[in-house]
């Protein structure tokens, strides 16, 4: 049996969703990049008396946001108006070294122009990064995404030239290869990033070809265990016993199955991982509480953590508890809530720290994505658990000391 066409994984969300990640393990390393090449400029480039100190200043800038990016993920990872300014940077620094070297020296090396590797970084990480979802188009199909990278691309190509013509009364042979081979520098830059984009959605294809397989496989799976207890409970009709087993056998697949299928897609609705959890458990435990999540969608690493944690903390409050109470809520900037609080005996908040309990793993895979899971005990007695993950996983480094 073919597995329906809605439940494949999206090819295209899944490519943005793995280069996003990459762009923000990797970002701090291309603001050292052009640390490194401010620090070269200052030591090996004619500056004037000044020069040499303001270059240095800016490594140090530069130093400081790749920490910030190290911590917290560089620019285009954060959005907003930070790859602006780092691409406005990209812009003002020839007009910074035409004034740091004087009119005459700027552009005078056929080799390139002064910083010349300045906006290697930046070009590369932008050309690949999908900083503008979905499929902008004007009026007449035509590609915003490419005008938008034509313009940006071509301002950084061209401005060293015009300095050159202001700064120059009469541009010989070395100022034009020098303005030449720099404009080469950051064309092959933009091209190699659009090779890695390339490379990492064809990775992304192969894997997720595999994983659609795969979920085929479980398909048919889950068709022929129906089938099959089906099959079984008409031979034990005489049974009640054994027909109510075989249905809560089979209800049991399906669900599981329905989670598995849901969790297959790109974008998780919120609503449905927490009632399609609250459904499975509501035959052994007293359920109360909320989800106020509206419309909203997670991808699929929130998404599995979250439907982990529903189902882990609901087994604990089955053999610990007789009611609960569950609210999801979406609060903040992009953050969802999950509250669980049952009338069971409670237990200490060093569990958490237990390395051998499910609900450490837990607590580490919320930190993983910029979450916590913490330790919510209710003022009347029982147990209460409060995990927050981002709706956007921002997968925190860890590094052990």
């Amino acid at each position: 049996m073919a597995l329906p066409r809605d439940l494949l994984l999206d090819d295209r969300e899944l490519a943005r969703s793995v280069i996003r990640r990459l762009v923000g393990n990797l970002e701090w390393v291309a603001l050292l990049l052009q640390t490194s090449e401010l620090v070269k400029t200052a030591l090996l480039d004619k500056v004037t008396e000044n020069g040499q100190l303001v270059l240095f200043g800016l490594a140090g800038v530069h130093a400081a946001a790749a920490l910030a990016a190290y911590r917290y993920e560089g620019p285009f990872a954060n959005g907003g108006p930070w790859p602006v300014l780092w691409f406005g940077a990209t812009l003002c620094m020839p007009l910074v070294m035409a004034h740091l070297v004087g009119a005459w020296e700027y552009g005078a090396s056929p080799t390139c122009v002064q910083l010349c590797g300045y906006p290697i970084a930046p070009l590369v990480v932008f050309s690949f990064f999908p900083w503008w979802p979905g499929e902008p188009r004007w009026g007449g199909g035509v590609d915003l995404r490419r005008v938008v990278a034509g313009a940006v691309v071509t301002a950084i190509l061209v401005e060293p030239l015009l300095l050159v013509l202001y700064l120059h009364r009469d541009p010989g042979f070395d100022n034009y290869l020098g303005v030449a081979m720099s404009a080469l520098i950051c064309l092959f830059s933009f091209i190699a990033g659009k090779a890695v984009g390339r490379i990492c959605h064809t990775a992304v294809d192969s894997q997720n070809q595999l994983k659609n397989e795969s979920f085929g496989h479980f398909y048919d799976f889950l068709h022929s265990e129906l089938k099959n207890r089906l099959l079984l409970a008409r031979t034990e009709l005489d049974d009640l016993n054994q027909v109510r087993a075989r249905l809560d056998q089979m209800n049991e697949v399906i669900a599981q199955g329905r989670t598995e299928m849901l969790l297959a897609a790109s974008r998780v609705p919120l609503a449905h991982i927490v009632s399609r959890r609250l459904e499975m458990f509501e035959s052994t435990l007293a359920i109360s509480g909320s989800a106020r999540v509206g419309e909203t969608t997670v991808g699929t690493t929130v998404a599995r953590v979250l439907d982990q944690a529903l189902s882990d903390l609901l087994s604990n409050s089955v053999a610990h508890a007789g009611s609960v109470r569950v609210d999801c809520t979406v609060h903040g900037e992009g953050w969802v809530r999950l509250e669980i609080v049952d009338d069971g005996p409670g237990f200490a908040a060093t569990v958490l720290d237990d390395e051998s309990t499910s609900l450490h793993r837990l607590r580490r895979a919320a930190r993983e994505l910029g979450g916590d899971l913490t330790h919510t005990p209710p003022a009347t007695g029982g147990a209460g658990l409060t995990l927050e993950l981002p709706l956007r996983s921002r997968h925190r480094r860890r590094r052990s000391r």
